[in-house]
């Protein structure tokens, strides 16, 4: 997470909603007075600054202890939780991705065994099909499509088992 606090008391994030790299800016500001301790250092009051994405408008709170003006504060806590997002190949199935982004989501809240399973899960996928690749002399990508392939016959083959509400346009 790449966060960072401005003079104003706005966070600069990641948006979950846009995905753009932008300013929370301020809305309300509801300060408590009296002491608080972040990593070890005292300060005399906590604002909890409500903020909007300036791109998208998703709200927002943070966190902010300081001694009474902007140049003593520092951010303590941000949410939504901002993702810094690792780049992934194009050509990676969007289950795959899907995945992937789950284990990052769970990474930064701090679900270490969650994500490492996903992580895992997902390299475990990967490299089978690399390995399979490699044997057979084809593309990994192939390899990938014929098991999307196989994955939907099946869910055609169970399709009468499945209890799913037909929904209607408005």
């Amino acid at each position: 997470m790449n966060l960072q606090l401005g003079r104003n008391y706005s966070v600069s994030a990641h948006c979950p909603d846009c995905g753009a790299l932008t300013s929370f800016d301020q809305e309300q500001v509801p300060i408590i007075d009296g002491g608080h301790m972040y990593n070890g250092k005292n300060y005399m009051r906590v604002l909890y600054v409500f903020s909007q994405c300036a791109r998208c408008g998703r709200g927002g709170l943070a966190t902010v202890p300081d001694n009474g003006g902007a140049q003593s504060a520092v951010l303590e806590d941000f949410y939504p939780i901002s993702i810094d997002a690792a780049p992934l190949p194009h050509a990676l199935p969007p289950d795959i991705q899907a995945e992937f982004r789950e284990g990052e989501r769970c990474a930064s809240f701090g679900a270490s065994r969650a994500a490492s399973a996903l992580f895992r899960s997902v390299l475990e996928k990967t490299l089978m099909e690399v390995r399979l690749s490699m044997a057979f002399n084809t593309s990994a990508e192939s390899w990938l499509n014929q098991q999307l392939q196989y994955d939907l016959w099946h869910a055609e083959k169970n399709r009468a088992r499945l209890h799913v509400a037909r929904l209607s346009a408005a």
